[in-house]
């Protein structure tokens, strides 16, 4: 979910020098990921690990944190001082990734006090930009690294140093700089992109169309239309958020029109867009990792969600005209109804990237970030053609800013969960956790391993 930062509802980031920085803390990133997906330092022959790319990206996150999410109305001497610092020290990491990853027996008190600072300050910086919950959990997961082996049961751990966990955390490939991480840099990343440029295009007003054409008669239409605009909008975004703000502006004050209620309306365009992240093609970020940790193609989940995704919104539709049903309500009017043909005629150019996107993930199995980015591409040319002109300054602007925030955020919460995957990996307990659901499945049955595993995964 995307949290909106305080200091966005003053003036002053609308100032030139703020806007610079807003191009540098969120466009930067977004331009290096480009880059880092497509493969361009390898070849040019430049010798960059992925801990140097995640390093980078974390530490543009964590500076935009402690700006963007200020203490007080807006950014003081406290907040750019700790925006610096956490810049310094994961550049820093980034800087000597490689060294410091081959010398991890090198625990000296200067790389444990970097290590300690910048877990801190992202410690801080997943509070300031996702609440007190998450932020909690991370906490708590450091608290267990260091007394775990107190602990009694299942629940003990190995003993570990300050110096070692810290230093693990910073600057190994398996905590901050993980998997997760890696995931969040690259395959959403490039996901979000297209997403991004769908949205600016017009791609929404074009699903919304099409939406209604299709079932806008039917009774509770405009309710329909939202699932129907939310579940074609979210094949290509993936994201919950970015499929409110788009389908949403147009769902929702269409149903408030035609006699449903504030919180109603609201109510059925959240529920459809939150299966953005289970529609195929394009899933949300949960999809990506479940396909790097099984080390299986992206392709196998996208055909495991299918039928799940149908079937989420074959109830969801059930339930909206159970609802229009009971209270008599009726459909749009012709006026209100756009022609199928004239909508296809306006908007067809929508539809040929989502072919591309296909055509690259399953015919030629390309990485799903690439494939992402290649559609993008298309999406770009197509609408140079349509249009005729290259878009302005202020959208390519506000486009940058639009996609920079909510791919800050993810960093963040990625960054906090490879804490949290640090210290299991470091205490022993997910080994440990893992032979006690064997032991619950085999006394107990499939259902309660799949209760307690549940319980688990909410934690």
């Amino acid at each position: 979910m995307e949290i909106v930062p305080v200091s966005d509802k003053t003036s002053y980031l609308e100032k030139p020098v703020w806007k610079i920085i807003n191009l540098v803390l969120f466009g930067l990133p977004i331009l290096l990921g480009i880059v880092w997906i497509m493969g361009v330092p390898l070849q040019l022959g430049l010798h960059v690990l992925d801990g140097n790319y995640l390093a980078i990206l974390l530490a543009f996150a964590l500076c935009a944190s402690f700006l963007y999410w200020p203490y007080g109305e807006k950014p003081g001497l406290i907040d750019i001082s700790l925006a610096l610092i956490s810049m310094f020290v994961w550049l820093l990491c980034s800087y000597n990734y490689e060294y410091w990853l081959l010398h991890q027996h090198e625990r000296d008190i200067y790389k444990f006090a970097v290590a300690v600072i910048a877990i801190m300050l992202l410690c801080e910086g997943v509070r300031k930009t996702t609440g007190n919950g998450m932020a909690a959990v991370i906490v708590a997961a450091l608290i267990y690294g260091l007394l775990g082996h107190l602990a009694g049961g299942i629940f003990e751990g190995s003993k570990t140093d300050p110096d070692r966990l810290f230093i693990y955390l910073y600057s190994d490939g398996s905590a901050v700089l993980g998997f997760i991480l890696t995931v969040a840099g690259t395959l959403v990343l490039g996901f979000l992109v297209l997403g991004q440029v769908m949205q600016s295009s017009g791609a929404t007003s074009f699903f919304s169309d099409i939406s209604m054409s299709m079932i806008g008669k039917k009774r509770g239409g405009p309710a329909k239309v939202a699932i129907i605009g939310s579940s074609m909008m979210g094949t290509v975004s993936g994201s919950t958020v970015a499929n409110i703000m788009s389908t949403g502006m147009v769902s929702i004050p269409l149903m408030k029109r035609h006699g449903f209620s504030g919180h109603m309306a609201a109510g059925i365009e959240a529920v459809a867009s939150n299966g953005s992240q289970l529609a195929p093609p394009v899933m949300g970020a949960t999809a990506f990792i479940i396909a790097e940790y099984l080390e299986l193609p992206y392709a196998t989940i996208v055909a495991s969600a299918i039928i799940p995704a149908l079937v989420y919104y074959l109830f969801l539709f059930a339930q909206v005209d159970f609802y229009a049903r009971d209270r008599g309500m009726e459909g749009l009017t012709d006026e209100e109804i756009p022609k199928m043909k004239g909508v296809l005629k306006e908007g067809w150019i929508f539809i040929i990237p989502l072919f591309i996107l296909i055509f690259f993930l399953f015919v030629l199995v390309y990485n799903p970030a690439k494939s992402a980015l290649y559609s993008t591409l298309s999406l770009l040319i197509l609408s140079l053609i349509k249009y005729r002109k290259l878009p302005n300054w202020e959208r390519v602007y506000t486009s940058i800013i639009q996609l920079g925030k909510p791919f800050t955020l993810l960093v963040m919460i990625c960054a906090g969960a490879g804490i949290i995957i640090g210290v299991i990996n470091m205490s022993g307990i997910g080994f440990n956790l893992a032979l006690a659901l064997s032991d619950i499945g085999e006394l107990y049955g499939l259902f309660a391993m799949l209760v307690v595993t549940a319980a688990i995964a909410i934690i």
